[in-house]
């Protein structure tokens, strides 16, 4: 009986274990060797022809030429700004938000309510900065100041909605396992906190988006200068002299998230568990359903005015390389959450650190963009989809966090992995919203010019300049179908997505646990 006993305790520590090698080694594999690759490529003048390994020394040249123009500490004063003004302050308004609302909130009608706050963060970033064009006009946001409080209004309302959720399911589900709802709802804040802290000099890719030659003064940051140098002037020692100079000032925030998450999960304690309301699944799928019917209904109607959109050969071909590149990554994620879901039920500590300094290494532009080619032999969208997968680790601290309040050392692991199952959910939805129309606008690079997708197709649009209900011409192809049609394709898409998984949410998220 004792054999037994010690097998059962000690399989699920053995398998969380194992799952936790795993993620450790794919990151260090697909993150970890291209931040060598630039830590190396910094020290050296790059020759595409002799490789990264035959290209000659310069020892620190790259850095001194860095590290002397006065250009360099402008563009670092402008990372620390748009960092604090696009990321902190949105953090703290929403978690205060999120700790308000979570305050008498229970059942799966207030977890599907909270969940709502993340439908913003389901469209893509490109879609806000059309919007901002659109409504504000080009000519607007060439006046620096403007093109600055746009990028901040809109990179920090998708914080903020980000902060208000987890903060939010934070309180609430603390609540429902007998925990501190404020302490609770402090760790769902600490989360986004700690991340931000971890990556305290990377922009918003809506910095990028809305930057044009006139506002290179004030809206240009670290990533900016590091993504033009790489791969607009093919300055790779620049490029990655900058990227680790960026990586290393932001080490400090990353040991500090660290610590602050691993302080709030140590102290989070048991509490006498209360009565309340046992919220029913109805108003949740009756929310999930009128959402997704809605916005079905605008894109049959909206779709219908110009209904011969899909003939042009370029939509067609868009969109299954949109969707193929989507569909892999995709899986690839899911492989990668899974892993994470398993060491979560006995290390929730070690996930939360390690989604951290996997998410800290991002936007590595020039490494992982020769890393990424040379892995997919050039011109596949197997190198976009790797890495358009690995851009997900962000979401692996939320998770994280929510494994540590529900304490899987204390249940079984199958009912364990039955309370973190709606939230596996929510966050792969996420992610799949975001591969489809979001970070694939980033990565789409690696891929070539024949393997073309829907967010070049609108990037290039937005390059171009072009009346809405225009044709748009990229690379020197026509789309007769306009830029309408290919924005309801492109943002539509992770919208019902997202309303697909507010459902779903609401509907299997845990009930309150009470006292008996």
């Amino acid at each position: 009986m004792q054999k037994v006993s010690v097998s059962q305790k000690g399989s699920p520590l053995v398998l969380s274990g194992i799952a936790l090698l795993i993620l450790a080694v794919g990151g260090g594999i697909f993150l970890g060797i291209p931040a060598l690759q630039a830590v190396i490529l910094s020290w050296k003048d790059y020759r595409p022809v002799q490789g990264l390994l035959g290209s000659p020394w310069v020892g620190l040249k790259n850095y001194q030429t860095l590290f002397s123009s006065p250009y360099f500490w402008r563009i670092v004063k402008n990372s620390l700004i748009f960092w604090f003004f696009g990321s902190v302050l949105p953090v703290l308004a929403g978690g205060a938000l999120g700790f308000v609302l979570s305050r008498k909130a229970a059942g799966r009608k207030a977890a599907a309510f909270l969940a709502c706050w993340l439908l913003p963060v389901f469209l893509p970033e490109l879609l806000y900065a059309y919007l901002a064009i659109l409504g504000f006009g080009a000519e607007f946001l060439t006046v620096p100041a403007m093109a600055r409080l746009v990028t901040l209004v809109m990179s920090g309302f998708r914080v903020f909605c980000f902060a208000v959720f987890l903060s939010g399911i934070g309180g609430l589900t603390g609540k429902t396992r007998g925990f501190s709802p404020g302490k609770a709802a402090l760790l769902g804040t600490g989360a986004v906190l700690a991340l931000v802290l971890a990556r305290a000099f990377t922009s918003s890719n809506l910095n990028f988006l809305l930057q044009n030659p006139l506002t290179y003064e004030t809206m240009d940051t670290l990533d900016n200068y590091c993504f033009r140098q790489g791969l607009y002037n093919m300055a790779v020692g620049a490029s990655t002299a900058g990227w680790v100079s960026k990586w290393m000032m932001q080490l400090p925030g990353l040991l500090l998230g660290a610590v602050l998450l691993i302080v709030l999960m140590k102290k989070q304690t048991a509490a006498p568990r209360q009565e309340g309301e046992k919220g029913g699944s109805a108003p949740a799928v009756a929310a999930g359903v009128i959402i997704c019917a809605v916005v079905l209904a605008g894109w049959i109607f909206l779709l219908s005015l110009q209904p011969g959109f899909l003939k042009p050969i370029i939509w067609l071909q868009s969109l299954v390389n949109s969707l193929f590149a989507a569909v892999i990554s995709c899986v690839l994620f899911a492989v990668l959450l899974g892993a994470l879901l398993l060491a979560c039920y006995r290390f929730p500590v070690v996930g939360v650190c390690l989604g951290l300094f996997f998410s800290s290494l991002l936007n590595n532009w020039m490494a992982g963009y020769l890393f990424y080619r040379e892995l997919s032999l050039y011109n596949t969208l197997l190198g976009t989809a790797l890495w358009t997968c690995w851009n997900g680790v962000l979401l692996l601290v939320p998770l994280s966090v929510i494994g540590g309040v529900f304490d899987g050392k204390n249940i079984g692991l199958s009912a364990w992995l039955r309370r973190m199952l709606p939230f596996f959910l929510l966050f792969f939805g996420l992610f799949a919203a975001l591969s489809w129309g979001g970070w694939m606008e980033d990565m789409i690079l690696i891929s070539g010019g024949d393997n073309r997708t829907l967010p070049l197709l609108l990037q290039a649009w937005m390059v171009s300049g072009v009346n809405p209900n225009q044709a748009v011409s990229a690379a020197g192809e026509g789309l007769s179908g306009g830029i309408t049609n290919l924005l309801l394709v492109y943002s539509l898409v992770p919208l019902l997505i997202g309303g697909a998984c507010v459902t779903l949410f609401g509907f299997l998220f845990p009930k309150e646990e009470t006292a008996s």
